[in-house]
């Protein structure tokens, strides 16, 4: 499983998602199905983060500490982001390029 996503920046602007991981698909001469998902959620997790930034506030600093701290709140249900929204569209058949298909 790979997470080839369209990301945005954190001033909330789209980043172009990463093709290398594509390209290697298709010089690998096989042939792939790709299943676009989409995973989006009521609240963001960095929502005071960002809003510290727009105020002017030095960006915090990551810290391995602070991320595992967070997903150890999370499994103990003490984040909440709202409602989790899950979609899945049609599947993509990725063809080599010398397939007739292609």
């Amino acid at each position: 499983e790979v997470f080839l996503e369209g990301r945005r920046s954190r001033d909330r602007r789209f980043i172009g998602a990463k093709t290398g991981f594509l390209r290697s698909l298709v010089a690998s001469g096989g042939r792939h199905v790709i299943v676009p998902i989409s995973l989006s959620y009521e609240d963001v997790p960095e929502q005071s983060a960002l809003y510290d930034e727009a105020c002017g506030k030095p960006r915090r600093s990551l810290s391995t500490q602070a991320a595992c701290e967070w997903m150890w709140r999370a499994l103990r249900r003490k984040v909440h982001l709202g409602t989790v929204h899950i979609t899945t569209m049609d599947p993509v058949a990725l063809e080599p390029p010398d397939s007739p298909n292609a």
